[in-house]
């Protein structure tokens, strides 16, 4: 019983403690008690409406009164450019000056030529006009006050080049444009014929008659009478056609060997004329090529390049030399190559057997190069050989007149 007493002692003082609190906050207006009076929320929404209009106006005044003094401003510089009293911006002419105040009423290069009021003087204006002035005690004129053009630098007049003289670069134009181009020139082509044909300026072509389409012209056509006269017709139409597409193959052929006649005729006789009986010649020795793409690239250079000369190796894997002859371009080319393009002391995989090659202790050396007379001696091509013997070998160089190397 006493504790239930002791409860209900706690729960009448937290009553009374929360009926002083909601007392107390009702008489500060913060609490349950606090209620709003009808027409205080439109009230004061109606008031911050008009705040805020209020300040929107004086901003659209504010901007209004912003541009209308830019436009002013504007307006004025515009006359002022006009005039030429301040430079103008979009001419660069303010880039001349550093402040606008710096710009003189008079240049000092036209002081002494003018008066008071700034006018240009008399005797400057009239070629005729002498002035008392001038003349001194003696009666001479005074030439230190006449005005002077020894001194001016005047530029010297060049013959104007024409415009065809310069150099001329060629446009190359890709793939993609190349086959437009020709597909709009073909298009234009065959739109031309037919509008020609429409027009009645040429005669219609007769049609492809063929061995396998002659039953559906048959069937189409009830005027022949005669089928195996059209068919011989036929056959004539097509040997004609192949005899005309053989011509026109044979005059294109004709036509590009007479051009590449033509050009090495040229090519040949200019060689005369610059007695180039004379060409470059570079000799190398290497200690081994057993590898065979070694041997590829020289061979495939030597053929691009058109350069004459040979490549001997005593035996499959023994030493060898190189001689090279033809055209100082292509021989620099072909010392490129042999001696920092290709990799003679790199290993490889033998494709046969499978195994490594090594080719550490590979190299190659320049040990002549000069310029030689003539070149008749030498093979008419690149050619490489295999020398079995040494005296095959000798021989080979002594042929060439390429012993002594």
């Amino acid at each position: 019983m006493g504790r239930i007493r002791t409860w209900r002692r706690y729960a009448v003082v937290a009553v009374a403690v929360a009926a002083g609190a909601a007392r107390r906050e009702v008489v500060s207006g913060r609490g349950w008690g606090h209620f709003i009076r009808p027409g205080e929320v439109a009230r004061d929404a109606q008031l911050w409406r008009e705040q805020r209009k209020a300040e929107l106006e004086e901003q659209r005044k504010e901007e209004s009164r912003r541009k209308e003094e830019e436009l002013q401003r504007r307006q004025w510089e515009a006359q002022e450019i006009a005039s030429g009293r301040i430079p103008d911006p979009e001419l660069g002419e303010a880039a001349y000056l550093k402040r606008f105040e710096d710009i003189p009423e008079m240049e000092w290069w036209d002081v002494p030529y003018v008066d008071d009021n700034h006018e240009v003087m008399l005797k400057y204006l009239d070629a005729d006009y002498v002035s008392d002035d001038d003349e001194d005690d003696d009666g001479v004129a005074a030439e230190d006050n006449a005005v002077s053009i020894h001194y001016v630098v005047h530029p010297i007049p060049m013959k104007q080049l024409p415009d065809s003289v310069g150099t001329q670069h060629r446009l190359y134009l890709t793939k993609e444009e190349r086959k437009k181009l020709r597909r709009n020139r073909r298009d234009m082509l065959r739109k031309e014929e037919e509008q020609k044909l429409k027009l009645g300026l040429i005669a219609k072509p007769q049609p492809k008659v063929k061995l396998q389409n002659m039953m559906n012209v048959l069937e189409n056509n009830f005027n022949i009478s005669n089928p195996s006269l059209y068919e011989a017709e036929v056959k004539e139409q097509v040997a004609r056609r192949r005899q005309e597409h053989e011509r026109i193959n044979q005059e294109r052929h004709d036509t590009a060997r007479k051009i590449r006649q033509e050009a090495a005729t040229a090519e040949n006789s200019s060689k005369t004329n610059t007695g180039a009986g004379s060409a470059s010649c570079k000799i190398y020795r290497f200690k081994q090529l057993v590898n065979p793409s070694i041997r590829y690239k020289l061979k495939m250079n030597s053929e691009q390049l058109q350069v004459k000369g040979f490549c001997l190796r005593f035996g499959d894997d023994g030493p060898g030399t190189i001689v090279v002859a033809g055209p100082e371009k292509s021989c620099n080319k072909m010392d490129r190559l042999i001696l920092h393009r290709l990799p003679w002391s790199q290993d490889f995989t033998d494709r046969n057997t499978g195994d490594t090659v090594h080719m550490s202790d590979n190299s190659i050396e320049k040990t002549w190069e000069g310029v030689l007379i003539s070149t008749d001696h030498f093979p008419k091509r690149w050619f490489m050989k295999v020398c079995q013997t040494q005296d095959e070998y000798d021989h080979t160089l002594k042929h060439f007149n390429c012993d002594h190397s």
